[in-house]
């Protein structure tokens, strides 16, 4: 699980001469005829061969429309030389604080909801939202039929590990309040309703004028879940349905899957992340296996003097 904030450094894409994972072929389907079909965006911060390759793959698989939401506050990031144009949603700071988002220096990383927003700006007729981190993969089973699925399934947030947070996570202390609980999810694979992404812009918005709050900004896991809880919105666990979409240690944060050895083989679709190559894959691992030192203890009492007092203010 994310419990520390070091998943929100950058992470570079080494994935020279690897193998492609892409779902695992179909027959491309229409979108379903009841209402506007979801856009299934790809958050990344470079457009390289495998990410664009996993990208189409993705969309032609599930038959919905797909985009690339991309990391472009240093410039536009060109796609790599073998494919076309792409659907893209580019992350600026000016979109976002076009929309009146506070956007704290790492705020790509920390806010993954932001992309959201701008993509919801953008394509307002949209019912539905996908976002899937590129280093995510699908295998065994139909993917057609995975997205066939939950456009079944009435949910306001789709994602995995929803569930209260406990004082031990890192951004538990990040969503305290008077009039609520702090909850938590996992980013890698989420769904949002039109309705959620709504309520939560208005919510970040609140808050990036209350000065408590921005000195303590939460994650995306943390602001998403502990909103969406408190407004009364529908959210769901991917393994809430019967059977299981994926597993603690081959989606999570705190393990690494090789993507030059990844084999996996399963009867039905499931869901593993992160999945790394070559030198991101050192990185990671290096990370996991380094003594973890998030905080000075001047800053740790900063928190949780921050975090008393925002506890006693509303959400």
């Amino acid at each position: 699980m994310r419990d520390d904030a070091s998943r929100h450094q950058p992470r570079k894409s080494d994935r020279s001469a690897v193998p492609s994972f892409a779902p695992r072929p179909s027959p491309p389907r229409a979108p379903p005829a009841d209402g506007a079909a979801p856009v299934i965006l790809i958050r990344t911060t470079s457009l390289d061969a495998e990410t664009v390759a996993f990208g189409q793959a993705l969309g032609h698989a599930s038959g919905r429309p797909t985009a690339f939401l991309v990391d472009e506050r240093k410039g536009p990031v060109s796609v790599a030389d073998s494919f076309g144009p792409v659907g893209k949603v580019s992350l600026t700071i000016g979109a976002c604080r076009g929309l009146g988002l506070y956007c704290p220096p790492d705020f790509a990383w920390r806010c993954g909801d932001y992309g959201l927003y701008v993509a919801r700006h953008q394509h307002p007729d949209v019912e539905h939202f996908w976002m899937i981190e590129s280093d995510v993969r699908f295998l065994g089973g139909d993917i057609a039929g995975f997205f066939d699925f939950f456009a079944r399934i009435e949910a306001d947030l789709l994602a995995g590990q929803i569930q209260a947070a406990t004082p031990d996570w890192y951004w538990s202390h990040h969503a305290s309040a008077r009039d609520c609980a702090p909850f938590r999810c996992f980013f890698p694979v989420t769904r949002f309703s039109a309705r959620a992404l709504d309520v939560l812009l208005a919510k970040r918005v609140e808050h990036s004028r209350r000065l408590t709050r921005r000195l303590l900004w939460p994650n995306d896991e943390a602001f998403v879940a502990t909103t969406l809880h408190a407004a009364g919105l529908i959210c769901r666990d991917f393994n809430d349905f019967g059977r299981s979409f994926y597993d603690l240690k081959s989606f999570s944060f705190e393990n690494v899957i090789d993507g030059h050895a990844f084999t996996a083989e399963a009867p039905e679709l499931r869901m593993y992340h992160p999945v790394l190559f070559g030198e991101a894959y050192a990185r990671k691992l290096e990370r996991l296996n380094a003594p973890r030192n998030l905080d000075t203890p001047t800053k740790r009492r900063i928190r949780r003097v921050l975090s008393e007092i925002n506890r006693r203010t509303a959400w």
